[in-house]
């Protein structure tokens, strides 16, 4: 009978402390103490958290009110951000932590390596994006302004993190592919929009450098393949592209690229064969430019 009193006491008191702890919680103060430290992470990302809430079941972690503002203007707002620690990892000093957050129609889920010391040197074993509608996202690149709509999905996961170096590979797919031009040339063309109706690549990551094996975009107007390595740098939009791309026109735009592009690819295509029209893809996630 005592046993059973000790029992109960411990439950009541266990309930006491997580009603306790659920009530108290510092809400707003722990969100704009992320939202800071995230923002000074990456100069080109500011990003602000309403409130923080505790979840019980599952216990975990509810963002609301979240909002990332990319350095072009760009603001992406998901829906919802749950976050969930592994029991199993509690005690240990590397917590492994899952996520799913809802976006755009879509959803993003996966999982987080965060280490008790060094909580902002994390790894993402896995990771999945799932029917996410993209809209408008903006790109400035030496041809003009891009916008771009699509579908997006794509997964990651690695397959090898020893001596705390991450080796990983993934795939990114994007559907119904629009993309908007601000750009005298494409003007000329009759392009202000190409569309494709899949883009595929599949890379490997290790390190700082992303390795795309054999990307592809299909679409009524043209057909391009690339490949090639991107180094990562910080901030991301300063990561160094160095991609080979071949692209292969329809014949209705053929005549008018010859003779409006410019004199290197102008050549190029004037002698394009089975071979396609090739260029390299350069400059920064940011301001990504082309070189015949």
């Amino acid at each position: 009978m005592r046993l059973k009193s000790v029992w109960l006491y411990c439950l009541v008191f266990l309930f006491a402390l997580i009603l306790f702890v659920y009530l108290l919680f510092p809400e707003q103060e722990f969100a704009q103490s992320l939202s800071h430290t995230l923002t000074n992470q990456d100069a080109g990302i500011r990003v602000r958290i309403d409130k923080i809430k505790l979840a019980l079941l599952p216990p975990g972690l509810k963002f609301i009110n979240t909002a990332i503002v990319l350095d072009n203007g760009t603001k992406i707002t998901p829906q919802s951000i749950k976050i969930f620690l592994n029991p199993m990892s509690l005690f240990k000093r590397q917590k492994k932590i899952r996520f799913q957050s809802a976006l755009y129609g879509g959803a993003i889920t996966g999982s987080l390596i965060v280490d008790q010391f060094h909580p902002l040197e994390m790894s993402v074993p896995v990771l999945v994006v799932s029917q996410v509608q993209v809209r408008e996202f903006k790109l400035n690149t030496d041809m003009g302004v891009i916008n771009l709509t699509c579908q997006l999905n794509g997964n990651y996961a690695e397959i090898d993190s020893k001596n705390n170096t991450p080796k990983g590979h993934g795939t990114i797919r994007m559907h119904t592919v629009l993309a908007h031009f601000k750009n005298p040339l494409f003007t000329a063309l009759n392009l202000p929009v190409i569309d494709f109706s899949d883009i595929k690549l599949n890379f490997t990551h290790h390190q700082k450098t992303v390795h795309i094996d054999d990307g592809k975009a299909t679409g009524p107007m043209m057909t391009i393949n690339f490949k090639g390595t991107i180094n990562i740098d910080s901030p991301a939009r300063e990561s160094r592209l160095d991609l080979v791309a071949t692209v292969w026109p329809e014949s209705e735009y053929f005549t008018k690229l010859t003779a409006l592009a410019g004199p290197g690819i102008g050549t190029k295509a004037k002698n394009q064969d089975n071979t396609g029209i090739s260029f390299n893809i350069n400059g920064t996630l940011k301001s990504p430019g082309i070189d015949p």
